[in-house]
């Protein structure tokens, strides 16, 4: 009985622990009884009966097989075995495969909150799984947690905690949280996080169901539907407080629907939050819809995502979005739409339907940001459209623009195609702006360009309280279309009501209304430029009088405001401007007209503007005609007081008199400068807060008042510090390149300002000193301490912009017979060197007299110098003919080639070469084989290569090498030239020094890996570039900071930056510390210029600013061993060593050996193979050599007898470009003159001829550029 008893108490002890401390309070059954409805707190409609309940009477857990080392899934019950039993295998996709039934997950042993997997589990029936706060973690690689298939139903649920599916990837696993081939897949709780596949990273759902009743999706990466993949197939359903978060692509080209990508498939939401996921270089953020996708949007919350286009919604390729209700908020888009953007750009399919958007009922678009489109985008064509219903709002949306074609459409930005509103649809609250004052906005509300159409029908259709620059309700630009029909209205706005482009089109039937829309707070309605006019549709108007207020540009047909117009609406229309009034004009029969005409009487303001005092600005009506309302004239007055230190701004004021509005803008600029010496230096958009003398100004009219304040420190002052500087230090590296560059990096001062002059007569100012031609400059610097500093006197560096050099070779008149002179040799400059320039003779550095005597074969410098290029080079005036046989000319000469002497192993007193490249030897400016760009390349011939070319080319600083193979005599020069003027076209250096600037530029630390920098301490090589596409930008270059440097990094630096171009290394720089490299020089660490606390670690940098490694220590007691006088240990150590040394000497004997006779075998292996392709026989070779070398030393088989060999072989090769065998004329001549060659009965043909023959073959079989077999290559160096 005891016992009985003891084995109850225990097993109820068990149950309770499997519980919620909430649940153990209620009962044991509560716990693992229905999911959803075991609890009062269900809401879920379709699960309120108590009778539906399910009970989880299995668990799951996982043990470690040590014996296969693989984690095994065991299945287990309360009423069975402690430890359960291995689940099904499933052996068709190597996974788990559970059984129908309710399960739940139970911890590991050693791992009480989590269960591991290394397989799949495979869904066949219907299951479902309560997570129990615990996480299923799998580490199958490329492999799913969960596999639906057939007609599988897995449920997930989690009673307690935070029961979580993810794979884990500090243990190798990658793959999708939950697949769906087929069946379906519902979730009710718990969360799919950390799961990263190749497309739908949390769940993918490639046929079949999902549906998202509750839980969270979050953290998953994918390229496609980080959170969710929906295929052509599938069904997307989520309901209640489920969400999609924080998902991401893997950053791979293409990618695009951040959190849910749905590719044909559909997706119906009714609740929930798609929220948090961002990709800002990709599109969608939220959803995209690809492929006919249908989604359906019947209520929850799209917001906080962010994405290049469609924050919140991407359209494309003919799929339907339906937005039923709900809102799409605070989403961004890096560039256009920042709710929704809606695109045709795939192939328009009638079948499958068109790129529509539509919102119905209350559905909002609100609060979302773009550069253009701030709430919704549309750029469609066919049928494609945006279409708003019901009481749908377009709201509070922004664009900020950077540059003068961004910053339009702040509500909506028609490209192409329609947007549609009926009903009570609104725009209104939206702002178009730029952070570039001068760039103007336009379509704070909509922005309709060429393509685009807008039409507003319905009773209560409104455009408002929209604010740009231009067309703050509506902006129609060149050939666009605006409809405004029944009561449609555009009221309220800022920067004009509807601003109407030359040739666009504005059409307004039955009863609509634009008024009260202002700019520069006068009136503003329509606002029509000179080739603009309103047309009046077919239905007529039937507007109240003065509905329509119009602005009239001067230009063509200036107060023509409609044109054949039928009926008088004059009253139906006002102007603007009250000194005018639109009649009805009859004049032309075929043409009656609605006109702007002058108001007897009335006067027009004609402003003369006056300084009345340094503070104040007086505007006077000169204008006599009519009654002006401003007849004391009024005025403007700028305001200021001196006051104390604390460090808030102390801005100046601007008192407004009299009817100023009319004369004065609302916003007058004001402009500070502050007291330097004694003068004014300006102020950067800044308010003045420290103390010191200022001075505050307006300019209107052309006429600027002033007033001057102090700020004091409202104490006696205290004596003057001297203030803690850091000098300027000169920019290395700097080359002319004929644009301004920046002499020297900023120095830094802590209580004052540092000021910089190039010149001792010019003023000093805050300004970087720069300088354009090469030179020497010496930039003189000097700290004007604040009210509590001291001065600190002038002190100078010296800088130099180093002279570019040139590329090109100067063509020369030869010398033929001796006593000439340096003087008659005239050298000539390339065509596209600088016409300042001009030659010197040089020895070594110093100058040689043109007197000086020319000796036949010796080279002599020259150098070539202009302001701000330079060449240099070595020429052969007086060809040594004694080796080579022919004649020499001057470089470039189009009779004969350039020499080149060179010394070699077999020859030390040297081998004649002539260069046969036609590109370096060619100067008739006519010939199709003139390129003065090439400097430098080499022709040849290999049997798996053909015949090759390589060219090295400069132009505009940048270099490049081309390489034809498998090309022909015939083509591969003008192939050639073809390679180099295309990379020379499409590609461009861009300095990198010029944009990336955050590093360089400001007062703000910049922190790089561990430590920060002073803007001031770094540098970078100005002359280093990245080479892109000439269509593309320095933004469009992907950047990469390095911080581990190699050990050649140069002293000083502390980080690489490395740029790439679709995955093609294009350049780097490093940033080099000038404290860093400082120190290092004098052998200590570099100081941390920012505000980063002190580390002793700091002290481990090296002089590249990379980290040393910590030396870590080891600790070994051994045991204690017997003395040994020193002299035995080190004659131990010794004879170890000689031992060990004899071994690597012997090693490195057997590896040399080893390797020469690998050589000596691939170098045999070619000659045969040449030898069978010239046809030429291996006794007519030895022969050859023979007479070359002698017998005894080809018998010898030495690297000098093989190294002959190739000299042989070079010999008989055919010379690419010359049309000509010189080389092989010479042995076979020699051949010749032995005899003929017989080998048994069979008479061999002599050499010469065999090659004459197999080079007219050639040339018979290759005519022509045959695109198949060329292979031609660019490779961009710089």
């Amino acid at each position: 009985m005891k016992k009985r008893f003891l084995s109850c108490f225990m097993a109820l002890a068990l149950c309770l622990t499997l519980l919620p401390a909430t649940a153990q309070a209620a009962g044991a059954e509560q716990a693992h009884t229905h999911f959803l409805c075991g609890t009062d707190l269900c809401k879920w409609e379709n699960h309120t009966n108590a009778d539906d309940k399910t009970t989880f009477d299995k668990w799951l857990t996982s043990a470690l097989d040590t014996d296969a080392k693989s984690q095994v899934l065991r299945v287990g019950s309360e009423d069975g075995s402690a430890d359960g039993n291995p689940a099904q295998k499933d052996s068709s996709v190597d996974g788990w495969l559970l059984l129908a039934g309710a399960y739940y997950l139970k911890g590991e042993d050693d791992s009480p909150s989590q269960v591991t997997i290394d397989k799949p589990i495979v869904i066949r029936n219907k299951v479902t799984i309560c997570l129990n706060g615990k996480t299923l973690q799998s580490t199958a690689e490329n492999k799913p947690v969960f596999l639906i298939e057939g007609t599988g139903e897995l449920t997930l649920t989690n009673c307690k905690g935070d029961g979580k599916v993810i794979h884990n990837s500090s243990r190798n696993g990658s793959g999708t949280g939950v697949q769906v081939n087929s069946g379906t897949f519902n979730l009710y709780g718990g969360t799919i996080t950390k799961n990263t596949a190749s497309q739908g990273g949390g769940v993918c759902v490639n046929s079949g169901t999902f549906n998202l009743y509750g839980g969270t999706i979050t953290g998953n990466t994918a390229p496609h539907g980080g959170g969710v993949y929906v295929a052509k197939s599938a069904t997307f359903n989520m309901y209640g407080t489920s969400s999609v978060t924080n998902n991401k692509t893997d950053n791979s080209s293409g990618s695009s629907g951040v959190g849910v990508y749905v590719n044909g498939g559909t997706f119906t939401m009714k609740d929930g939050t798609i929220s948090g996921n961002n990709a800002p270089n990709y599109p969608d953020g939220g959803v995209g819809l690809y492929n006919a996708a249908r989604f359906i949007r019947d209520g929850g919350t799209i917001s906080g995502n962010e994405a290049s286009q469609g924050g919140g919604v991407g359209v494309y390729h003919t799929a339907t979005f339906i937005m039923n209700g709900g809102e799409i908020t605070g989403n961004t888009a890096t560039n256009k739409g920042g709710g929704v953007y809606v695109s045709g750009s795939g192939v328009y399919d009638s079948d499958s339907g068109n790129y529509t958007f539509t919102m119905n009922n209350s559905a909002s678009v609100s609060g979302n940001t773009a550069k253009n489109g701030g709430g919704v985008y549309v750029s469609v064509s066919g049928k494609g459209a945006f279409t708003m219903n019901g009481s749908a709002s377009v709201t509070g949306n922004r664009v900020i623009g950077n540059t003068g074609s961004d910053g339009n459409g702040g509500g909506v930005y028609v490209n192409s195609g329609k947007f549609t509103m009926n009903g009570s649809a609104s725009v209104s609250d939206n702002t178009a702006t730029n952070t570039e004052k001068n760039n103007t906005t336009y379509g704070g509300g909509v922005y309709v360009s060429n393509n685009g159409t807008f039409t507003m029908n319905g009773e209560e259709t409104s455009v408002s309280n929209n604010t740009a620059t231009n067309g703050g309700g509506v902006y129609v630009k060149t050939d666009g279309k605006f409809n405004m029909n029944g009561k449609a209205s555009v009221t309220g706005n800022i920067g004009n009501g509807v601003c109407v482009s030359n040739n666009a089109t504005f059409t307004v039937s039955d009863a609509p209304t634009v008024t009260g829309n202002r700019m520069n707070n006068d009136d503003s309605n329509v606002y029509l430029n000179g080739g603009a006019y309103i047309t009046i549709g077919s239905f007529g108007l039937n507007s109240s009088a003065n509905s329509i207020g119009v602005t009239k540009k001067e230009g063509v047909d200036y107060g023509v405001i409609a044109k054949n117009v039928s009926t008088d609406y004059s009253g139906i229309f006002f102007s603007d401007n009250t000194q005018y009034k639109v009649e009805y004009d009859k004049t032309e029969e075929a043409n009656h007209k609605l006109v702007l005409t002058r108001i007897s009487g009335q006067h027009d303001h004609s402003w003369s503007y006056q300084k009345d005092g340094d503070a104040t600005i007086k505007a006077t009506c000169t204008n006599t005609t009519g009654d002006c309302d401003v007849k004391g004239g009024c005025s403007v007055t700028i305001k200021a007081s001196t006051t104390t230190h604390d460090g808030a701004e102390k801005p100046a004021t601007v008192e407004k008199s009299g009817n100023w509005q009319s004369a004065f803008p609302e916003t007058i600029d004001i402009t500070y400068y502050k007291l330097d010496g004694n003068s004014y230096v300006k102020m950067e958009n800044v308010v003045p807060t420290a103390v010191g003398k200022y001075k505050a100004s307006i300019t209107v009219g052309g006429k600027t008042a002033f007033v001057e304040y102090e700020i004091t420190n409202g104490s006696t002052p205290a004596e003057k510090q001297n203030p803690h500087y850091t000098p300027p230090k000169a920019k290395p590296g700097l080359v002319y390149t004929g644009n301004p560059q920046k002499l020297i990096n900023a120095g830094s001062v802590e209580g004052g300002l540092m000021q910089y002059r190039l010149r001792q007569t010019d003023k000093y100012s805050t300004e970087i000193p720069t300088a354009t031609n090469a030179g020497t400059y010496t930039v003189y610097f000097m700290v004007k301490g604040d009210a509590t500093h001291n001065d600190i006197a002038e002190q100078s560096i010296q800088v130099t912009i180093a002279k570019a050099p040139l590329s090109g070779t100067p063509t020369f008149t030869k010398v033929t017979e001796a006593g000439r002179t340096l003087k008659n040799v005239a050298l000539t400059k390339p065509g596209n060197w600088p016409a300042d320039g001009k030659f010197e003779w040089r020895n070594g550095s110093e100058q040689m007299s043109e007197d000086t005597p020319i000796a036949q074969g010796q080279e002599y410098s020259w150098y070539f110098s202009a302001a701000n290029y330079y060449a240099t080079g070595k020429i052969v005036p007086w060809a040594d003919t004694s080796s080579s046989g022919s004649s020499s000319g001057g470089s470039g000469s189009s009779d004969s080639n350039p020499i080149i002497k060179t010394e070699t192993k077999n020859n030390p007193d040297g081998v004649t070469i002539q260069p046969e490249h036609k590109l370096l030897i060619t100067t008739d400016t006519e010939s199709p084989n003139y390129y003065p760009y090439a400097v430098a390349g080499k022709t040849g011939y290999t049997s798996v290569a053909g015949q090759t070319l390589v060219t090295y080319a400069i132009k505009d600083d940048r270099h490049q090498i081309a390489v034809t193979m498998k090309s022909t005599q015939a083509t591969h020069y003008q192939d050639t030239i073809a390679l180099l003027d295309f990379g020379f076209l499409r590609f461009e250096n861009v300095n990198i020094s010029e944009n990336e600037t955050a590093y360089t530029s400001g007062d703000q630390p910049v922190q790089i890996g561990d430590n920060s920098y002073q803007p001031s301490d770094l540098s970078m090589d100005t002359s280093a570039v990245i080479t892109i596409p000439k269509d593309a930008s320095f933004a469009d270059a992907e950047k990469t900071v390095v911080t581990d440097l190699p050990e050649d990094a140069p002293q000083g630096a502390v980080a690489l930056l490395s740029y790439k171009y679709n995955d093609r290394r294009i350049g780097q720089v490093y940033l080099i510390s000038a404290s860093a490299a400082e120190a290092a020089a004098n052998g200590e660490t570099a100081p941390d210029d920012g505000n980063t606390a002190s580390d002793p670690a700091a002290s481990n940098t090296g002089a590249s600013g990379k980290p040393k490694q910590a030396k870590s220590s080891f600790h070994l007691t051994l045991p204690k061993l017997p003395k040994v006088s020193v002299r035995t240990v080190l004659i131990v150590v010794v004879s170890v060593l000689l031992a060990a040394a004899c071994a690597a000497l012997v090693w490195l004997f057997y590896r040399r050996h080893q390797e020469e006779k690998r050589r000596q075998e691939d170098r045999r292996k070619r000659r045969r193979q040449r030898l069978q392709e010239i046809g030429c026989s291996r006794e007519e070779f030895e022969k050859l050599l023979e007479k070359r070398m002698g017998a005894s030393y080809w018998a010898s088989g030495t690297a000098e007898a093989d190294e002959s060999t190739e000299q042989a072989e070079s010999d008989m090769d055919v010379r690419s470009g010359s049309g000509q065998v010189p080389a092989a004329d010479a042995a076979a001549s020699r051949l010749a003159e032995s005899g003929k060659v017989r080998t048994g009965s069979t008479e061999k043909k002599p050499l010469k001829e065999k090659l004459a023959q197999k080079e007219a073959e050639d040339a018979k079989t290759q005519q022509g550029v045959q695109e198949d077999d060329t292979e031609l290559t660019v490779e961009v160096l710089d």
